[in-house]
Formats: C-alpha cells, sequence, structure tokens
C-alpha cells in the first residue's frame, strides 16, 4: 500500500507537465516523523515528501 500512495503523487506531477526527470525523491514521512506521534493512525501524520531538482535555465 505505501508504494502505492509513493507513486500516485509521481504520476500526478509527471501528468501535470513535471519532467520525469525532475522529481528526484518521492517517499512517505509517516513512519519517520509522525506528527502527532501519540496516535500513530493520525489523519496528520498521512503525508509525504517530494524533492524536485530545478529546472534548467
Amino acid at each position: 500500500m505505501a508504494s502505492r500512495l509513493v507513486y500516485r503523487p509521481s504520476y500526478m506531477l509527471t501528468r501535470a507537465g513535471i519532467g520525469e526527470g525532475r522529481i528526484w525523491r518521492v517517499e512517505g514521512a509517516s513512519d519517520r516523523m509522525p506528527r502527532n506521534p501519540t496516535d500513530p493512525k493520525a489523519p496528520e501524520n498521512r503525508r509525504i515528501e517530494i524533492l524536485l531538482q530545478a529546472s534548467p535555465g
């Protein structure tokens, strides 16, 4: 399930015109840096990090 949740934003970014080569990293952050550590399943913990490379020019 987690890989599917990370794949979807990459897909949406490329559909929006962001070149695949610019997508450097997309990863889940809930298990590493929960915003609500007392409730691991809290909605605010479900998030991802997206890192893009600067476009040339």
